[in-house]
């Protein structure tokens, strides 16, 4: 089979084909293809473990349809044979780590997820968990590489506490002792 018609055949079968369906903790459920199933190690092994189960209802209580439905998104546009979407990396020459290089639709859809977090829920790290739980290594990776870019551009540790979700439990003399240290760093750069 060529490869236009190979990708017809998986485009075809995620829509119309068997799908399991997954129902979050808040009682959403969500229908996920087998094609798609088979990205994730947790799913893959569910449906290995259970697969004479007529109902394929699998409750995920750990986690709200808000956080689950983007891995679900994710796992439906990988291609149908697992391991094509492996990451890439591109090394300049000669200077700087690697650098992962994303088509615009990861960007958009990371992109998605920060502007949907809040000061006091940050959905890019809780689609993260929901992927490593369901080991989704592609969708690991890129979110990985993504929140590395987004550190990256961080400048103050104010703005890393901010970032992460985490409390300022810092004395009024060790802040100070902070600014002052990031004020003779930034003075050498």
């Amino acid at each position: 089979m060529n490869n236009s018609l190979s990708a017809y055949h998986c485009v075809s079968q995620a829509i119309m084909g068997p799908s399991i369906v997954l129902q979050s903790s808040d009682g959403v459920q969500i229908p996920v293809s087998l094609h798609a199933a088979d990205h994730s190690t947790f799913l893959k092994s569910m449906l290995e473990h259970f697969a004479n189960l007529e109902e394929k209802i699998i409750p995920i209580d750990n986690y709200r349809s808000e956080d689950l439905r983007p891995v679900c998104e994710w796992l439906e546009r990988l291609p149908c044979i697992p391991g094509l979407d492996t990451p890439t990396e591109r090394r300049p020459p000669m200077v700087g780590p690697p650098m992962v290089v994303m088509d615009n639709w990861k960007m958009n859809f990371f992109t998605n997820l920060k502007e949907e977090s809040t000061a006091a829920y940050n959905k890019l790290f809780a689609v993260t968990r929901v992927a490593s739980f369901f080991g989704v290594d592609s969708l690991i990776y890129y979110a990985g590489a993504y929140i590395a870019s987004l550190v990256k551009e961080l400048e103050t540790l104010e703005d890393v506490r901010l970032f992460f979700g985490m409390e300022d439990d810092l004395t009024d003399e060790e802040r100070n002792e902070v600014r002052n240290s990031e004020a003779i760093f930034s003075d050498r750069v």
